[in-house]
């Protein structure tokens, strides 16, 4: 899912389309070049358009790779437009997935920020992170077909409220780029927040924390307009500060050309969720990823578990412990996962 992401979004595009068999992009409202260069990328990349105001990545994330698994996809990555993976090509990237034994592995984050434009060199922290993006095998999903990806892509939770999230082992690297200038960080972070109190921050689980890091971040550089050092630690230190000083690093990217930007599809102004929507689904039909309310059983569910969070937390615990035992039951076979020739990408 993207928004305004035109300066970095070209880079991303050629990225995905020489490691995946299918891209599917879905713009959140974009009201800079980004629609049109995604209209104009061409196959693998199939443009699809968020209708919907507020932060409800988490059920638009679901959908995209719930219709990548459909259009026949056995592995599928939740990528960000500022992320490129550290994998030369796309034989090398299958070789990596086809050798993994979990259906849920990841990549680990690591923060760079561009000296120059998108393109390396970069500098960068000198190991990956804790944090990361994980990527599913159609096993994942046809065991826990309720799954949801937790914030950010960085867990999923295959039978939500209640079991926790997992990520399976690390098998990678992801470079993030999250800020390119001053001015496109800032951006990111004054549209990232209206997003997030568009949709009720106190409804959805982990918006809370992300709102008070974006509105740290977002302070201490319009403290400073001028001061570049302060950019780079800010970009670099965005989730999890690194260990020692920063290199300068100039991985080589997997790319291949796309086309050049086109007009894009016209929609509709994106309505809002009604006010306390704690949970949304979502389903992709024809270009569009159509978002609505969960069901009332699914907010009740959501509901109880905060309550349970704030007022009993031994129930909380037990419900935690029988739901999650009950995904592991489902999803833990020993045998290795076969990948044939489509990995996927769906951001």
């Amino acid at each position: 899912m993207v928004r305004n992401e035109a300066d970095i979004l070209p880079d991303f595009l050629a990225h995905a389309a020489a490691l995946f068999d299918l891209v599917l992009v879905a713009d959140h409202g974009s009201t800079d070049a980004s629609a049109a260069i995604l209209a104009g990328a061409g196959p693998p990349v199939i443009p699809l358009r968020v209708e919907v105001a507020g932060y409800w990545q988490a059920a638009v994330t679901a959908a995209l790779l719930r219709e990548a698994f459909r259009r026949g996809a056995d592995w599928v990555l939740p990528m960000d437009a500022d992320e490129f993976l550290d994998v030369p090509d796309a034989n090398t990237l299958r070789g990596l997935l086809s050798a993994q034994t979990s259906p849920v592995v990841h990549f680990r984050w690591r923060q760079a920020f561009p000296l120059a434009g998108v393109a390396p060199p970069w500098l960068a922290h000198a190991a990956p992170g804790r944090q990361g993006k994980v990527a599913l095998h159609r096993r994942f999903a046809a065991a826990a077909p309720g799954f949801v990806p937790g914030a950010g892509n960085h867990t999923v939770n295959p039978r939500p409220p209640f079991a926790k999230s997992i990520s399976g082992p690390a098998i990678g690297t992801l470079w993030h780029l999250p800020a390119r200038s001053r001015e496109q960080f800032l951006g990111k972070l004054r549209r990232d927040l209206a997003s997030h109190r568009a949709a009720d921050d106190k409804a959805i689980a982990g918006l809370q924390a992300a709102l008070a890091v974006k509105e740290r971040v977002l302070t201490q550089l319009r403290a400073a307009p001028d001061d570049a050092a302060l950019l780079q630690r800010l970009a670099l230190d965005y989730w999890e500060a690194g260990a020692g000083d920063p290199l300068m690093v100039a991985p080589a990217l997997a790319m291949r050309a796309i086309g050049p930007p086109a007009p894009p599809a016209t929609f509709a102004e994106a309505p809002a969720l009604p006010p306390g929507t704690r949970a949304a689904v979502a389903h992709v039909v024809d270009q569009v990823v159509q978002v609505m309310p969960a069901a009332a059983t699914r907010q009740r569910a959501v509901a109880l578990e905060a309550w349970l969070a704030r007022r009993f937390t031994p129930g909380l615990r037990l419900a935690r412990y029988i739901a999650s035992r009950l995904a592991r039951s489902a999803i833990a076979q020993p045998r290795r996962v076969a990948t044939g020739n489509d990995t996927a990408s769906g951001t």
